[in-house]
């Protein structure tokens, strides 16, 4: 709504008032005569009442008035926390974690106030890797044609239990996970803020750096087995015209299908560039 700075009176500030209803405008005897009031004092006045609502709640309109944004809904900041929390603690529980606790540790809680009439509030998806000790979700307040009105971060402190693959013995890099001997774990992951890798991941590789005995097995720390490996002794091919040949060389560093490899040939010493056919198998030439 649209008020004349010439006919506006005293902000009342009630304490007791609800947050999401204007302050009462109130007209003195004086002011009715004067038919004027300071612009600066109603703006003084209203920016302390709207310090303690989320949403902008007037705007000066020129010389002449003043526009008020009357809220249409609130929402109480329990409420969000409330379901905030129930999202978080099922995609944990989804996700594989075990003895799921989530806490909410948003500091001021302030009630949402939006300006249209809303339809709903939605969970905006998790989407991350590693868990970590303090997660924030947050929610978005829409309106009937799904337009999001105000949106809300809540913040929780999370605990969750979760399975971790150790060495049970110091492991080298280039050693393979699967004939590894290994100790299954429950530790809190949300504490160690690691991203573990499960048995499923195992297979086909090995360790790309070196893990300690007890140390919690990441994805991070795992790699595909290389086709060739360095030292591997490989068969070299090349054609020479219409005639191919075969020949062997070592492998100088660890490569995959359709990587270029560097080799030393077995008879010669000769060092060349080919490319990775299959496990074992290095194709030099166009």
């Amino acid at each position: 709504m649209q008020v004349e700075l010439s006919r506006l009176g005293a902000v009342r500030l009630d304490p007791a008032q609800d947050e999401n209803k204007l302050p009462t405008i109130e007209l003195s005897p004086r002011q009715l005569s004067a038919e004027s009031i300071s612009k600066v004092e109603i703006e003084k006045q209203l920016a302390r009442w709207s310090s303690n609502a989320s949403m902008p709640s007037w705007r000066l309109e020129g010389p002449d008035h003043i526009q008020l944004k009357v809220a249409a809904a609130k929402i109480d900041p329990d409420a969000l926390e409330e379901k905030a929390g129930a999202y978080l603690k099922r995609w944990l529980v989804e996700a594989g974690f075990q003895e799921v606790e989530v806490t909410p540790v948003s500091a001021r809680k302030r009630n949402i106030l939006v300006s249209k009439q809303m339809a709903g509030i939605q969970v905006r998806p998790l989407e991350m890797g590693v868990l970590s000790r303090r997660i924030c979700v947050w929610m978005d307040i829409v309106d009937a044609s799904g337009a999001v009105l105000n949106s809300a971060p809540v913040w929780f402190e999370v605990s969750a239990m979760g399975e971790v693959w150790t060495p049970s013995v110091d492991a080298d890099r280039g050693m393979s996970v699967g004939s590894h001997p290994l100790k299954r774990e429950l530790i809190d992951v949300a504490a160690a803020g690691i991203e573990p890798a499960l048995k499923k991941d195992f297979e086909g590789k090995e360790f790309s750096k070196r893990v300690g005995a007890g140390q919690p097995i990441t994805k991070d720390m795992l790699r595909a087995v290389p086709e060739v490996k360095n030292g591997d002794v490989v068969s070299v091919e090349v054609r020479v015209g219409t005639v191919y040949l075969r020949s062997r060389a070592e492998a100088m560093h660890d490569a995959y299908v359709g990587d270029r490899v560097k080799l030393k040939s077995v008879s010669s010493g000769e060092t060349m560039l080919g490319v990775v056919l299959s496990a074992g198998r290095v194709w030099i030439g166009s």
